[in-house]
């Protein structure tokens, strides 16, 4: 389904593996959350204690940044911009 919301934005024609991604994403983009809890993955990351990794994968276009792992840290993959530190100085 991440495939599927990034794929559905991009301009152009689509390879079919795209189409049933993107048909997958539109399927479930009303209630993420509750597909991924739903799924094999998604049940076996909550009973291994990482349930709210399942919520943050739920969310849709809540940032206007996409994060980029550079070396340690993540910058905000902005032209211009500066690491995101993990320290709050």
């Amino acid at each position: 389904m991440g495939a599927g919301s990034v794929l559905a934005e991009l301009p152009g024609t689509t390879s079919p593996e795209a189409e049933v991604a993107i048909v997958t994403f539109a399927r479930f983009r009303q209630n993420l959350a509750g597909a991924l809890f739903r799924c094999g993955s998604g049940k076996e990351l909550v009973e291994n204690g990482y349930a709210l990794d399942v919520e943050l994968a739920a969310e849709y276009a809540v940032s206007r940044v996409a994060p980029m792992l550079t070396g340690e840290e993540f910058i905000d993959g902005s032209p211009g911009s500066r690491a995101l530190s993990r320290d709050p100085a």
